[in-house]
């Protein structure tokens, strides 16, 4: 382990409860067998995974964007819940990692049109991480990441809108345009 990611996993045991750090290790492990698996910086996917929930603690996210000076989209602001991802890329730029980590750690709660293949495996890592509680098509998707990164996110983010809708949420609007950007990829590809 180099030093900079002994670092952040000293952070994300320090700032973390127990049972986040946990998952956090679970997809610092996946990230990095994802990366290998599709070519892509190891190194940076345990960064990614390391730093992506490292401001979910914090209770008052729009307070949180105030002091980052993120003015936050209305979604997210009327569902603060996603309001980590946009915080904790801005606590992540402290450690001077490229763009595409930064993009990753943005966009792992919601997906978006034309995410690259280092976000997909954030993005995949966080859903698939070994310690997290079973639900129904996780075994096919953990069997999918691994096959093939488009048709695991087509199928991860509807598991996302079917659970949004079952529970009365509105859908962000970032998640519709990555499931039609990668289903339209899959048929372009067949």
């Amino acid at each position: 382990m180099d030093e900079l990611a002994g670092r952040l996993r000293e952070l994300a045991r320090e700032k973390l409860p127990a049972a986040r750090y946990l998952h956090t290790l679970g997809v610092e492990q996946e990230a990095m067998t994802l990366a290998m698996r599709y070519g892509q910086d190891v190194r940076q996917a345990r960064y990614a995974a390391l730093l992506h929930d490292i401001t979910k603690p914090e209770r008052n996210q729009l307070k949180l964007c105030e002091e980052y000076g993120i003015i936050p989209p209305v979604f997210e602001s009327e569902e603060p819940k996603l309001l980590h991802a946009l915080t904790a890329q801005s606590y992540a730029r402290r450690f001077d990692l490229p763009p595409d980590t930064l993009s990753a750690i943005r966009w792992h709660t919601t997906g978006r049109a034309g995410m690259s293949a280092f976000e997909k495996i954030l993005y995949l890592a966080d859903y698939i991480e070994p310690f997290r509680e079973p639900f129904d098509g996780l075994a096919r998707l953990r069997r999918l990441a691994y096959a093939d990164l488009d048709r695991a996110m087509v199928f991860a983010l509807g598991l996302t809108i079917d659970t949004q809708r079952s529970m009365g949420r509105a859908l962000h609007p970032a998640t519709g345009e990555a499931l039609r950007d990668l289903s339209e990829a899959i048929a372009r590809r067949t």
